[in-house]
C-alpha cells in the first residue's frame, strides 16, 4: 500500500510544478492570428489539445492536437488560431489540455494540466463589431447649413466709374447750392424794400423804393398811421425874392 501512494506521489510530482502562463484568462483570440503559447513542464513525453467548452456544462470537446513533443521539456510553440472541427457558433471558449504520453492519452489520463479559458472569433465577426461600436461611440454629424451663392465681386472698372459719379454728383450737388444762395442774397434788399413800402401803404418800382420810403417817412408819413398825411406847400411871401423854400421847421404850423 505505502509502495503504491508513493509511485503516485512520484508520478504526480511532475505535474505539480507544470501550469501554462499564456494565453492570459479572458483573452480574446482572432482566427488566423499567431500566437505565442507558454507554458512550464518537467515532462518530457506529452500533448496539448484545444478542447471547447460545453455552455451547458456538459463534457468539452477535443478538437486536435496542437503540440507534442518526446524529448521535452518545451516551454513554448507558436500556435496559428483556429478551431479545426469545431463550431465556433457552438461555444466560443477553448482552453489547452496538456496530458503526458502520446495522443491517446488525451482525456483519458489522470497526469494532466489546462490553461485558462480564452475566447476565440472570426475575423470578420471583430471587424463588424468594431464597426458597430464606432458607429454607437461616433457623435452624429452636426447638419451643415446650406451655403449661400457667392456674391460677384465687382470689376474694377466697374467700382472707378462710380467713384467717378458719385464725385461728380456732389459737384453738382454744391455748385446747385452756391447758386441758390447767391440768388437769394440779391433778391433780398428789394424784397426788403418792398415789404417797407407795403407796410406804409404805397407802391414804388423796386429800384426806387429805398429812396421814395426814406422821402416819404421824412415828409409825409406818420410814424403812428399807415395812411399819407396832408403836406404843406409853400406859398412864396409877396417882396420875397428868394426862390428857395424855407426850411420845413421854420414853416408856420
Amino acid at each position: 500500500m505505502l509502495c503504491r501512494i508513493l509511485a503516485c506521489l512520484l508520478a504526480i510530482s511532475p505535474l505539480a510544478t507544470s501550469q501554462f502562463t499564456s494565453p492570459a484568462a479572458g483573452a480574446v483570440l482572432v482566427a488566423g492570428d499567431k500566437v505565442n503559447v507558454s507554458y512550464t513542464t518537467d515532462l518530457k513525453n506529452y500533448t496539448i489539445a484545444l478542447w471547447q467548452r460545453a455552455e451547458n456544462g456538459n463534457r468539452p470537446k477535443l478538437g486536435s492536437i496542437v503540440y507534442a513533443t518526446t524529448d521535452g521539456p518545451s516551454s513554448s510553440f507558436t500556435w496559428t488560431v483556429q478551431t479545426y472541427n469545431l463550431d465556433l457558433g457552438a461555444s466560443r471558449t477553448f482552453f489547452f489540455w496538456l496530458f503526458e504520453g502520446g495522443a491517446s492519452h488525451q482525456g483519458n489520463d489522470l497526469h494532466q494540466i489546462s490553461s485558462s479559458y480564452f475566447n476565440v472569433t472570426d475575423k470578420g465577426a471583430t471587424s463588424s463589431v468594431s464597426a458597430a461600436e464606432s458607429a454607437s461611440t461616433a457623435p452624429a454629424p452636426s447638419p451643415t447649413p446650406a451655403s449661400s451663392p457667392p456674391e460677384k465681386d465687382l470689376s474694377v472698372g466697374a467700382r472707378a466709374g462710380i467713384g467717378a459719379a458719385v464725385s461728380v454728383f456732389c459737384l453738382i450737388a454744391m455748385a446747385l447750392v452756391f447758386l441758390l444762395f447767391r440768388h437769394r442774397s440779391r433778391e433780398r434788399p428789394g424784397a426788403d424794400g418792398e415789404a417797407l413800402a407795403s407796410s406804409a401803404g404805397v407802391r414804388c418800382p423796386a429800384t426806387d423804393c429805398t429812396d421814395s420810403v426814406a422821402e416819404l417817412q421824412s415828409d409825409c408819413v406818420s410814424p403812428r398811421a399807415t395812411q399819407k398825411l396832408p403836406c404843406r406847400v409853400y406859398q412864396p411871401v409877396p417882396g420875397d425874392t428868394s426862390t428857395r423854400p424855407p426850411p420845413l421847421a421854420e414853416l408856420p404850423a
